[in-house]
């Protein structure tokens, strides 16, 4: 069972902005940006996803949060892999 990388991560922050500009700065390019949330792909193909709190595709809080990770996606070698980590951890 082989966990491969990061596929995607997602962010909260309440300045699309400012997230924009920075990522930019870091290299990432960017492929969407609505007024809800920016995407931003990386050469791996992995992605950032930038989310204002109230965006209708964000995953709610598991506890009070504010801005910051909301969620992590990980890559995984095969289908097989992926059962074998949801049985160790159910």
């Amino acid at each position: 069972m082989a966990i491969t990388g990061i596929l995607s991560i997602t962010y909260v922050t309440n300045d699309l902005e400012a997230g924009r500009q920075f990522h930019e700065q870091l290299g990432l390019t960017l492929v969407h940006a609505s007024a809800h949330g920016i995407d931003f792909v990386l050469p791996d193909g992995s992605s950032v996803l930038l989310r204002t709190e109230g965006s209708p595709d964000l995953p709610a809080p598991l506890a009070d949060q504010d801005n910051g990770v909301r969620e992590v996606c990980w890559a995984v070698t095969d289908a097989a892999s992926l059962s074998a980590l949801a049985a160790g951890i159910a």
